[in-house]
């Protein structure tokens, strides 16, 4: 048969062949089956030239097209923003409103927004309920009556004029607090002789005893800054006859405080538990803070082994008062090391077996026989605790740690890459 023509396949009778548009197609014996062999051409990317001014491209024909940029196309076209007249568009798309202008100007003069804008459309407006600036009056001081700061209440508003030194027990309390509160490790001394001249602890009785109180709220309220209290008063302890004695009674008199009382008086007449819970917190909290300071205390000799003793004893003796253990607890890690030391030059030494039975008791919970348990080991390490305590530090013990840490990061590196070398 003859070849045939197609538009898709070729096809023959016989032994003919066929072609088609596309391709050549081979007749078999019973026709043939074109072959599709048409190739595309394809645009690298990177190719593609935008030739969005006059004078660019590679060859005069596109040099010499008149080109504009399509930022400066929809400039001009917003400029005369017509209907559209030579083709009919959609309905939808023929725009032929008045105020078009308008409603295309404000839409490109809104700052754009960052984000899913779209959700921000279904957000109801606010309705501003304040009143316009230029309505609001200036607030009105009442000089008689507003707070003042009691420290600053001292200070002339004159640079060059000074207001007589403190009189009350008040005024010299909240001026030693002053003092308290920038006292650091680095300025302890100098703060010190600073404090006791501003107080006048040595002539008055009345401002001694309230400095005390203070001390020792501060040393309470701020167990980490207790050690640093602790010295100030071995310090003044040395100067003033007096201190000491006075110092005891009040360290006694927080230290013999019904602590269940105390949590029961402060929390009469609540009902929300976490008003309860955290009033009970707070007073925890100062009674474990005491026994620490109790302990600084003893380690800087301002407490006689006796009576520290005494203490330990005391906190012991009650089983069932989890409070009272947990104290213990404290006062034992801080003080265990010199009271180890000194039951080995006095026959005065702490019956460690109370401990060890505590520890087995029914009568606490978990958590205190975990506490018994920490001391023991504690005990065991000779006093080397396993975490180190993070605790007030001078500026040359910071100064020192960070050059221990770039010392032991340099040694890090040089083995690393003393390793690496060894390994090529």
């Amino acid at each position: 048969g003859g070849g045939g023509r197609g538009r898709g396949r070729g096809g023959g009778g016989g032994g003919g062949g066929g072609r088609n548009h596309h391709g050549r197609g081979r007749g078999g014996r019973h026709g043939g089956r074109g072959e599709h062999q048409h190739k595309t051409d394809r645009i690298t990317i990177k190719d593609v030239q935008l030739l969005e001014e006059t004078g660019m491209g590679t060859t005069m024909q596109q040099q010499s097209v008149l080109r504009i940029s399509a930022r400066e196309l929809v400039r001009q076209r917003l400029q005369y923003v017509e209907p559209c007249t030579n083709f009919t568009p959609n309905p939808h798309c023929h725009w032929t409103a008045d105020d078009r202008i308008e409603i295309i100007q404000a839409l490109c003069s809104r700052v754009m927004e960052l984000g899913d804008v779209s959700k921000n459309a279904s957000k109801p407006p606010k309705h501003e309920t304040a009143p316009p600036l230029e309505e609001c009056k200036p607030l009105e001081i009442n000089e008689e009556n507003r707070w003042k700061s009691k420290a600053m209440a001292r200070k002339s508003t004159l640079l060059d004029e000074e207001l007589p030194p403190p009189q009350t027990t008040d005024e010299i309390v909240n001026q030693g607090r002053l003092i308290l509160n920038k006292v650091s490790w680095t300025t302890l001394e100098k703060l010190t002789d600073k404090f006791m001249e501003t107080t006048n602890l040595v002539e008055n009785d009345e401002v001694r005893a309230a400095i005390i109180k203070l001390l020792v709220e501060k040393a309470q309220l701020e167990p980490h800054f207790g050690p640093m209290y602790a010295q100030i008063c071995a310090i003044v302890a040395k100067r003033v006859k007096t201190f000491k004695k006075e110092l005891l009674s009040e360290c006694q008199k927080e230290f013999e405080i019904d602590i269940d009382h105390q949590m029961e008086n402060a929390t009469k007449g609540m009902t929300d538990p976490e008003e309860i819970e955290y009033h009970t917190m707070l007073i925890r909290k100062n009674y474990i803070g005491h026994m620490k300071f109790l302990g600084e205390l003893y380690l800087r000799d301002v407490v006689k082994l006796s009576i520290m003793l005494y203490c330990l004893e005391e906190l012991i003796k009650d089983e069932t008062h989890e409070d009272s253990l947990e104290c213990f607890a404290q006062l034992m890690t801080t003080t265990g090391e010199k009271l180890d030391g000194h039951a080995k030059v006095n026959d005065k030494s702490f019956d460690w077996q109370k401990v060890v039975d505590l520890r087995h008791s029914t009568k606490i919970s978990n958590r205190i026989k975990f506490l018994l348990q920490d001391l023991l080991d504690l005990r065991e390490r000779g006093w080397v605790k396993r975490r180190k305590e993070e605790t007030a530090k001078t500026i040359a013990d910071i100064h020192e740690e960070v050059a221990k840490e770039e010392q032991a990061a340099k040694r890090r590196s040089s083995s690393s890459s003393n390793i690496m070398t060894s390994s090529m």
